[in-house]
């Protein structure tokens, strides 16, 4: 046999990483179970194990129970008397196996893979940084290998910290990498893998069995009953329980043998539900690849995927967790300390670059933080308190150093009283770091690192080389050196005061700070070069407009507008692209202000449906729908009617009710953003 799968790995290698540290001694040992990370429940002490959202598995064991309970009490005397006592000797033995498969395939681990520890996830971050191009955003996230003379990607996973081994996916459900993942029952209640794989085959297949015999049986008793009784109905009347198996085993027979069926086929070609519905290795992907894990055998593919060895539980699930083994990460309820809010932040940072061997030139305050310092009654506002260091990124090296100081940095910034012992570099990171970009190329040499509590405005922290183009617009053109109030302490014994202060020094990259400045006090839009704006600065633009910015002249608008949309759609041109993008900067840019989200999207609605040139009929129409959803989404989020009359959230009731009593609805008339054209789209639209 090809040698397809690879090693287990030995389970006592491996610890459970738990989510929470205990610094009470005196607390009891817990076991693993109890602080498993994974959406799953466990009973007997962990012996048993089910997926959190198990509530069909209930409906799935009480149709086999109440189907089977009524063939043995209604139908079985009946039939044993007039034709043989094998019947309910058949009956058991399948209703038995029945049970004991489902039971397996319900209770036990269908091969959940351990997330890797802090330190294991550190070292495969560091390589992948370190095995990345020099530009990339994010970094690589795939491997590639070699399964018999084929070439396999393995996808690092974010949620585990690791990368899946061959034929591993992600359950969504249970969060948990599931190794030869097949998909995830809800009639069983459990993901089916590679340790359960066999028993749920046993269960269909024999559910099967059961499903056709007890619906075969009770058709002989009703006919064997009619004929003695003259009559269908006397006989139904007879045995009135007998019409209740039959309608349950009716509509239950045909999607039990047709999924019997399906998974004798992926059996017989060694695949599994997942690879077959994603076509993996079919030529749904563009190109001809075979499945790289079949024997070429019927036979080899059935014995190895249901008679082989049965694998190692790679979960120490009953195992004893040790307080002083329990590292700290980070999952979804994890809630970490606030940063404190210090002045030396800055100062912190430059000190231990320097001590790296990195020179900061200098450091600014940049974008519409800086903007707002200049002038404060502009109602732009500002999210993020953006800082830029100046340095020299001369290598990869450099890079690397960037980030490994602003991540020690961290443990600084936290209060007093937290033990700074018991946090690794990776949990910050997971808890504190929003974002991390690098660019390296010929014209650009930055990088960027997000912090946010989650609660306010993020710290983002720039470190620049070279940076081609700085700023989108005019009115957050603005950088205000810093290094004369950072350095003010160590130069002046005297506090600082209005009296008594440094002077700083303010620019627009803009060009001309007096023009800037007079857009920014006069909410105008203007900008240079808008054919080098990245594919955001068209939500930037529609967030000026709804903050009552507005361009000078109506021509230099459509030809802005027009460059802007057809860079939005180069930088993202797959529509889940632009969901994500659209999701994040209504979540980041309107803290605090949600109503304006709707207004947001409308204007966005608006610009795309105008000013949109060169592009496929079809997708500016899908572009445009998304835009409505999230528009309706955040309606509905508000719960609130707008003061227009395009939208419309009152209840509507059904066409054919009359009734006098349902007067008091208003029936009102939906509307699209913009009136529909009741001519199509071609295939192209002009271009200018």
């Amino acid at each position: 046999m090809k040698n397809c799968e690879y090693q287990q790995i030995d389970p006592r290698a491996l610890r459970t990483s738990t989510t929470r540290t205990s610094t009470n001694k005196n607390v009891r040992v817990r076991r693993k179970w109890e602080v498993f990370p994974g959406n799953n429940r466990f009973y007997c002490d962990g012996r048993i194990m089910l997926a959190r959202q198990c509530g069909v598995l209930p409906l799935t064991i009480g149709l086999i129970f109440i189907t089977s309970g009524l063939f043995f009490i209604f139908d079985c005397p009946f039939l044993v008397h007039n034709l043989t006592f094998f019947i309910p000797v058949i009956g058991g033995v399948l209703f038995v196996f029945v049970v004991i498969t489902l039971f397996q395939t319900s209770f036990i681990d269908p091969g959940i893979l351990p997330r890797a520890l802090p330190d294991e996830a550190a070292d495969i971050e560091k390589q992948i940084d370190n095995s990345g191009s020099s530009t990339y955003r994010p970094p690589p996230r795939t491997k590639e290998i070699l399964i018999n003379d084929q070439v396999v990607k393995l996808k690092y996973c974010f949620t585990c910290k690791m990368f899946r081994p061959p034929r591993t996916s992600h359950c969504s459900l249970c969060d948990n990498c599931v190794e030869r993942f097949d998909h995830h029952c809800p009639w069983v209640g459990n993901c089916v893998g590679k340790r359960n794989y066999r028993f749920f085959y046993a269960f269909i297949v024999s559910l099967s069995f059961l499903t056709s015999f007890i619906f075969g049986c009770v058709i002989t008793h009703l006919t064997l009953r009619s004929q003695s009784m003259n009559g269908i109905i006397q006989a139904i009347k007879e045995s009135p329980a007998s019409v209740v198996e039959l309608v349950i085993c009716f509509f239950s027979i045909w999607s039990i043998l047709g999924l019997s069926g399906f998974h004798t086929y992926l059996v017989a070609s060694n695949l599994t539900t997942n690879e077959d519905i994603k076509g993996s290795w079919s030529s749904k992907r563009g190109e001809e690849s075979g499945n790289p894990y079949t024997y070429n055998n019927i036979f080899t593919n059935c014995c190895v995927v249901l008679c082989g060895p049965m694998p190692p539980s790679l979960l120490d699930r009953r195992g004893f967790l040790l307080p002083d083994d329990a590292p700290q990460i980070v999952t979804s309820d994890t809630e970490l300390p606030h940063f404190v809010a210090k002045n030396d932040t800055n100062m912190v940072v430059r000190a231990r670059l320097e001590e790296r061997g990195i020179t900061v030139r200098d450091v600014r305050l940049n974008g519409s933080a800086a903007s707002h310092v200049l002038h404060q009654d502009t109602g732009l506002g500002y999210k993020d308190l953006d800082l830029i260091f100046g340095v020299s990124l001369s290598d990869d090296q450099a890079f690397r150093v960037v980030k490994d100081v602003v991540l020690d940095s961290l443990l600084d910034f936290l209060p007093e009283g937290v033990s700074k012992e018991r946090i690794s570099a990776l949990t910050l990171k997971e808890a504190y770091v929003q974002k991390l970009v690098k660019v390296c190329n010929d014209n650009d040499r930055w990088s960027l690192i997000s912090l946010s509590n989650n609660t306010g405005k993020n710290v983002e922290l720039k470190f620049v080389d070279s940076l081609r183009r700085q700023f989108e617009f005019s009115v957050d053109s603005f950088q205000i050196a810093l290094d004369s109030l950072l350095l003010f302490d160590r130069c002046s014994e005297t506090p600082m005061s209005e009296c008594f202060h440094p002077t700083v020094l303010g620019e627009s990259m803009y060009g001309n700070f007096e023009e800037a400045l007079g857009h920014l006090c006069n909410k105008v839009i203007a900008t240079r070069n808008p054919e080098e704006i990245r594919g955001g600065g068209l939500l930037k633009y529609c967030h000026l407009l709804v903050r009552g910015f507005r361009p000078t002249s109506e021509t230099e608008m459509k030809s802005l507008q027009r460059y802007m949309c057809s860079r939005f759609f180069i930088d993202f041109p797959d529509i889940g692209e632009q969901q994500r993008k659209l999701e994040a900067y209504l979540q980041n840019h309107f803290a605090g202000m949600e109503h304006k989200r709707y207004d947001c999207l409308v204007t966005l609605y608006h610009v795309v449906n105008e000013s949109t040139v060169c592009l496929m009929g079809h997708e500016r129409r899908q572009t445009l729908n998304l835009i409505s959803m999230l528009a309706l989404r955040v309606l509905a989020e508000q719960n609130t009617i707008p003061t227009v009359t395009n939208v419309t959230c009152y209840y509507q009731p059904a066409p054919y009710v009359r009734d006098i009593n349902f007067n008091n609805y208003y029936i009102a008339h939906v509307q699209p953003l913009v009136h529909t054209c009741s001519r199509s789209y071609p295939t192209w639209l002009p271009c200018n």
